[in-house]
């Protein structure tokens, strides 16, 4: 139980921390830019919030006017420009609107090198490219990088949905007396971006059995429902395939009807999984799914355990 407490802890703080980090993202979004801001890095770093966690590209691009505006240090005003032209690359703009921010960003300081951390590898390709002939043509640098990155296919993909079947080992040892030593069950999910790879999601799942009681043989009957709300967070291993970490709290509502008499009861819980995606397409995906279901109550002054460790394969789309 204390267990359970900790973990729910947990989420409830990573909830409210999520709703901190948007609610000052809306607050950035929101503020008009104070023309007496003298901190060009400051504004460069509040632009970087914007586009990196927010996606919120306009304002961006007017925290990084300003600092080009107010940079002294030629290696400062350098990076607000080139990051002007980053932004301006993600809106998917044509390739000449933000050429001409590169090419004054080399003028300031020619031996520059991005870093793979902070921009995406097209861009440094086409940055590179421009680097080292400046006269390059839209057409000649866009051969150049012709081929999406990895991931880059489902970057507009602002919700999900998925159907999935799991296999789940029962916790309980009177239960798997009764009913055998785990069982399949559907479940359904989806959810929305908060962030760049962090997704709000919920899910449902139901799972019914049937079995006898050892000794008497009575008929038993169970089902279980399992109501989910999390978070999810997707990464990239290549174009193809990817990785997922999930956790959530769990509403768990439980049915056993046996010796002619029927017990409802319900508790909560908690459900952690991670996973092995497979894109399949632009918006399809498939995915390879382990985790452990966790969930308790007391009946009859005996602690009985909900839940399990699962396996699971799940088909999804984006949109």
């Amino acid at each position: 139980m204390n267990l359970k407490r900790a973990f729910l802890l947990l989420v409830a703080v990573l909830l409210v921390l999520f709703s901190f980090l948007n609610g000052n993202g809306l607050a950035v979004q929101d503020r008009d830019i104070d023309e007496s801001e003298a901190d060009a890095e400051k504004l460069i770093d509040r632009a970087g919030y914007c586009y990196g966690i927010l996606e919120d590209y306009p304002r961006a691009l007017k925290y990084l006017k300003r600092a080009v505006e107010l940079a002294g240090d030629p290696s400062v005003k350098s990076t607000a420009l080139v990051k002007t032209a980053y932004v301006f690359f993600l809106m998917g703009e044509r390739v000449s609107l933000y050429k001409k921010y590169i090419l004054k960003t080399l003028e300031l300081t020619p031996k520059l090198e991005l870093e793979h951390l902070y921009y995406k590898t097209r861009f440094i390709k086409i940055f590179n490219s421009l680097k080292k002939d400046p006269l390059l043509d839209d057409e000649a640098i866009l051969t150049v990088v012709h081929e999406p990155e990895p991931g880059e296919r489902n970057s507009g993909a602002r919700f999900f949905a998925k159907v999935q079947l799991d296999y789940m080992g029962a916790n309980d040892s009177g239960y798997r007396d009764v009913y055998g030593s785990g069982y399949l069950f559907p479940r359904v999910k989806a959810g929305f971006r908060l962030a760049r790879n962090v997704y709000l999601f919920s899910g449902f799942g139901v799972v019914s059995s049937k079995g006898t009681i050892p000794g008497s043989q009575e008929d038993a009957s169970s089902s279980q429902r399992f109501l989910s709300f999390g978070l999810s967070y997707t990464g990239t291993i290549s174009k193809r395939v990817g990785y997922t970490f999930e956790a959530s709290a769990v509403g768990i509502s439980f049915r056993e009807e046996t010796l002619g008499v029927e017990i409802k009861e319900s508790t909560m819980g908690f459900d952690v999984e991670t996973g092995v995606v497979f894109n399949l397409g632009k918006r399809l995906f498939s995915e390879f799914s382990a985790g452990y279901l966790y969930g308790s109550n007391v009946l009859n002054d005996r602690k009985v355990l909900l839940g399990g460790f699962k396996t699971g394969l799940g088909f999804g789309v984006r949109f």
